[in-house]
């Protein structure tokens, strides 16, 4: 019974088709593991004061004057040299 109804699936989507659903579950498993792993995906990191979203974290950060130089000489050379 069993061996009947694997083969009704296989000949019904075909290899291509039995592809794309193992894809589809290793998805959804990768996408399970990552939201256990931060802790269950309802902390509020990437939201900003009044509630919408924000950007990473790591550009809401405040860089040194020594960073904001460097990265207005870097602004200065991309837009002379293009």
């Amino acid at each position: 019974m069993y061996e009947k109804m694997k083969q009704a699936i296989r000949g019904r989507t075909g290899p291509v088709g039995l592809s794309l659903v193992a894809a589809a579950v290793t998805a959804v498993a990768f996408a399970g593991i990552s939201v256990a792993a931060d802790g269950g995906g309802s902390d509020q990191q990437g939201q900003a004061e009044d509630g919408r979203a924000g950007g990473p974290p790591v550009f809401q950060m405040r860089p040194s004057e020594a960073d904001r130089e460097a990265l207005e000489e870097f602004r200065r050379c991309m837009a002379d040299e293009g």
